[in-house]
């Protein structure tokens, strides 16, 4: 999804979060289930990882199925000045 479109998708928000100092661009979906961040960024954040008791399976943008069992807990989101904990299911996409 581009900018453009992310714009007059009234469900999304685009925004900036700050994990560890650092700034990732992030993208909510208000009206979404679950929330997810690439593997690749749990590396670079050297984020903590803890495990599902089974795998989940998601099917993504590119319609192709990934399964992970991997997911960080307790992150903290800010809205609105009001501090949410989530958890970010961690997905391997390459």
């Amino acid at each position: 999804m581009n900018g453009l479109e992310t714009a007059q998708n009234h469900v999304l928000i685009q925004d900036t979060y700050f994990i560890k100092g650092k700034i990732l661009s992030v993208l909510y979906n208000t009206g979404a289930t679950h929330s997810f961040i690439s593997f690749d960024y749990v590396q670079y954040f050297e984020l903590s990882i803890s495990f599902l008791d089974s795998s989940l399976v998601v099917s993504t943008s590119t319609s192709k199925f990934v399964s992970t069992n991997k997911v960080g807990l307790d992150f903290p989101l800010f809205i609105k000045n009001i501090i949410f904990l989530i958890y970010l299911i961690y997905l391997l996409l390459s």
